[in-house]
C-alpha cells in the first residue's frame, strides 16, 4: 500500500493536469474550450479548495469526450491511495 496518501482534490488535479498534457493545453485553452473559468480551473489545478465542483469535471470530461468513469479510471482515484477526511 503506498505510504503517501493524496486527497481527493489532490487526485483531480493531477488527472486534469495528466490530462491536460497528454493533449499539450495550457489553462487558458482548456478555460476557453470547455468554459470553465480560468480563476476556477486555476483553484482546482492548485487544490485550493477540497470541494470539487462537479459540473467543471463534466465540463471537462465532456471536452475530452470522456465518461467520467474514465475519468476516474486512474491509480490516482484508488481507494488505497486516497487521504479521507471525516
Amino acid at each position: 500500500m503506498r505510504k503517501n496518501k493524496i486527497s481527493f482534490g489532490r487526485a483531480v488535479s493531477l488527472r486534469v493536469k495528466e490530462l491536460m498534457t497528454q493533449h499539450k493545453l495550457t489553462q487558458n485553452q482548456l478555460s476557453i474550450e470547455t468554459g470553465v473559468p480560468v480563476s476556477t480551473l486555476c483553484e482546482l489545478l492548485n487544490v485550493k479548495h477540497e470541494n470539487i465542483i462537479p459540473t467543471s469535471i463534466i465540463a471537462i470530461c465532456k471536452y475530452f469526450k470522456m465518461e467520467l468513469s474514465e475519468f476516474f479510471d486512474s491509480p490516482y482515484f484508488y481507494i488505497d491511495f486516497l487521504q479521507i477526511k471525516y
